[in-house]
């Protein structure tokens, strides 16, 4: 990652996000019906994990509207690098290398260590087919490591609205439930 890309948001970054959050709330709200229920179990001054399932290329809008906070994700750095850099970039993406585990969860852990909400999708990759599929661990890893809250967030009507063969988004409604967040040991 590149310094800037790492370095906390400026006020001016924060009004900037609130802003682009805020218009892309509204434009999920009347494409899909969006609704999110459980919000306020988000902490909004601590280091949080958010853990959803993953069914569309739509979830990160998805689960990063859901609240108020800065969500931060991580990606490849191949995917980072692509035309939508600017983007990444903007929304303060942690590009890790596909090969280094290691990094990715040093790089990870250390966001949460400055109170980083983090956006986690322990499948890996989207669902080809709408059914839930095997957990990676390094989300609770992650938690346990640096003592942050995990929220279980559910994203339901994802893969209906976006599925990963799909060309376009179709109009169905979305709903995002967010469940009691925890601690792990």
């Amino acid at each position: 990652a590149q310094k800037g890309d790492t370095e906390a948001p400026g006020a001016a970054h924060r009004f900037g996000y609130a802003v682009a959050r805020r218009s892309c709330w509204l434009l999920l709200k009347i494409l899909f019906r969006y609704k999110v229920h459980g919000a306020e179990k988000i902490p909004a001054d601590r280091p949080c994990v958010l853990v959803s399932n993953h069914a569309s290329f739509l979830d990160p809008l998805f689960l990063g509207c859901a609240t108020r906070r800065m969500v931060r994700y991580t990606m490849y750095a191949s995917y980072y690098q692509s035309w939508a850099h600017p983007i990444f970039r903007f929304l303060r993406c942690i590009a890790v290398d596909e090969k280094s585990t290691l990094a990715a969860l040093k790089a990870n852990t250390r966001a949460l260590e400055e109170g980083a909400c983090l956006g986690i999708f322990p499948e890996g990759r989207i669902t080809d087919d709408g059914r839930l599929q095997s957990p990676q661990q390094g989300a609770l890893f992650l938690a346990q490591r640096s003592g942050a809250l995990v929220a279980p967030v559910a994203i339901k009507g994802n893969y209906q609205a976006f599925p990963r063969q799909a060309k376009l988004p179709r109009c169905s409604q979305v709903q995002v439930f967010v469940l009691e967040p925890f601690t792990v040991s």
